[in-house]
């Protein structure tokens, strides 16, 4: 119940808060941070800091107790955030880029990120928390003893995803290119779909994030699966089984297991060839987001043709349009869409946003 509430209210709270042109202004920050910056950050003390549009930090960034708004670039070789028992939370939000060795998530440290995070090491530990609304690209994700992974964006993890005693919720895409590992003390919960190119093992506990939505989220496995724990109502493909769906060693539970149906809903990586090492398309972004009347599609190249496919949470195509950056959405009923951004054939980008 505690979980439901906090997602209710995070989903409230992002409503009025994903506007990066107010988070971005300066003028409510205890300080600002202009133009290159070379030296270690701390902050500390319940202090609120803004990194501008302007600014290009080098140095390494340490938050404590405190909260830190990034609308420019960060690259630097570590990023440290933690909080205390007390209930200050080690803070970043993220509207820029960030490009990072490390980025350590400690004790009530919180993220949410709504353009991009690429970091070689991602850890988050205890009770820590990232909301990843657009793109965290990483070579290694690892949470310990975590309060929550809430991704509904894309998250690209290119080595190894270690989940231990900690809860991770996927409303949109995760593609881990090699192995995915979940104790027997975590909590999987899908709502879309989960590509995993290696090894899936799971020792935990899996099923949607809700009956309501799509009856079955698929995870596709290409080379190696292994249950000891519990799978529910879920769509699996196991791409090297001859009976797709199986997996290669159950000795878990499966219920309400189908084998391998074409998706209903979600984009899978069988079908959008997202270039993940070409940043630029996946600087593409979708604002307001959550939105009532006009999108607005930044990223595009105005030199190129685009074909802009707007489909419902069944996957039927509600609108077409064609080299545009403001699309009109007020005539759509309120919930969930995608948007797809089409380039000589080729889906480059997938954007989920809110109608609201």
């Amino acid at each position: 119940m505690q979980t439901s509430i906090r997602r209710i209210l995070l989903l409230l709270w992002l409503i009025y808060s994903l506007d990066s042109k107010s988070q971005c202004a300066s003028g409510k920050y205890t300080y600002t941070l202009s133009g290159n910056i070379a030296t270690d950050i701390y902050v500390t003390n319940g202090d609120t800091v803004l990194i501008d549009s302007t600014a290009n930090l080098i140095g390494n960034l340490y938050v404590i107790n405190s909260r830190v708004v990034n609308c420019g670039n960060i690259t630097n070789s570590k990023i440290k955030l933690k909080g205390n028992w007390l209930g200050f939370n080690g803070k970043l939000e993220n509207f820029g880029n960030i490009k990072s060795d490390s980025i350590l998530v400690d004790t009530i440290g919180d993220i949410h990120n709504y353009h991009i995070i690429d970091a070689m090491y991602t850890y988050i530990g205890v009770d820590g928390n990232i909301d990843n609304w657009v793109l965290h690209k990483t070579d290694y994700l690892e949470m310990n003893k975590s309060w929550y992974y809430f991704n509904i964006g894309h998250l690209f993890i290119n080595r190894k995803l270690n989940v231990t005693d900690t809860r991770i919720r996927n409303e949109y895409m995760i593609r881990c290119k090699n192995q995915f590992l979940l104790d027997s003390s975590s909590r999987l919960f899908n709502g879309c779909t989960i590509y995993v190119d290696s090894l899936f093992h799971n020792k935990g506990y899996v099923t949607v994030t809700s009956l309501s939505s799509p009856k079955y989220s698929k995870i596709i496995i290409q080379e190696q699966s292994i249950n000891s724990g519990s799978i529910y109502y879920m769509d699996i493909c196991d791409l090297t089984s001859f009976n797709s769906g199986s997996f290669d060693l159950n000795t878990g539970t499966l219920n309400s297991i189908t084998l391998c149906q074409v998706p209903i809903s979600c984009p899978d990586y069988t079908t959008i060839r997202i270039e993940e090492n070409d940043l630029e398309n996946q600087r593409i972004y979708v604002f307001p987001n959550p939105a009532n009347s006009q999108i607005n599609i930044k990223g595009l190249d105005n030199h190129e043709e685009y074909t802009l496919n707007i489909k419902n949470i069944l996957g039927e195509i509600v609108f077409t349009t064609y080299n545009t950056q403001n699309i009109e959405i007020s005539s759509l009923s309120n919930g969930t869409y995608f948007i797809e951004v089409v380039k000589k054939g080729l889906i480059i980008k997938a954007i989920k946003f809110i109608k609201s």
